[in-house]
């Protein structure tokens, strides 16, 4: 599976290092949704590593628009397992991240942690539009052999 992600160029000077690229609790603001996260995976797909995701897209970003970050970062093309992906809603997933319950209609009778599971549903987020544009798939796998990274291209965020 072709995946694309934008980093710090320190993490892909450190992917080279060690050998992988992956997440970096450093960078993180909300950590127990990361975690959560990584719970996930780990039931979902069978990982059983503790790494931070590594969150990818599955068309190449268009580097021109802002929201990458600043300063020197890197355009990574990475070939992954799809056995070891999981795909999620973008804006769904801003419920967990933020610690929202993600109620599709209101008074609805679920609990916050369960409501988080839709951000993998995408069928489910699909029927409820008025809350949600569209489903923007985004993507997460737990690292990323070096050898398994196709292009690396340098720029500069806005």
């Amino acid at each position: 599976m072709i995946l694309w992600t934008v980093q710090d160029y320190l993490a892909w000077e450190k992917a080279q290092e060690v050998g992988y690229l992956t997440g970096n609790v450093g960078y993180l603001l909300q950590k127990d949704s990361y975690d959560w996260m990584v719970q996930q995976m780990k039931t979902r797909l069978g990982i059983s590593e503790d790494f931070y995701p590594v969150w990818a897209w599955g068309e190449r970003p268009d580097l021109r628009q802002r929201g990458f970050g600043t300063g020197g970062l890197v355009l990574l093309r990475l070939e992954v397992n799809e056995a070891r992906v999981l795909a999620s809603d973008y804006n769904a997933w801003h419920y967990v991240l933020n610690g929202w319950h993600l109620q599709l209609y209101d008074n609805e009778p679920v609990d916050m942690e369960a409501s988080w599971e839709r951000v993998f549903d995408f069928k489910l987020l699909e029927l409820y539009p008025d809350w949600l544009d569209r489903v923007i798939p985004q993507y997460t796998t737990d690292k990323v052999a070096v050898s398994n990274i196709k292009l690396i291209k340098r720029f500069v965020g806005r």
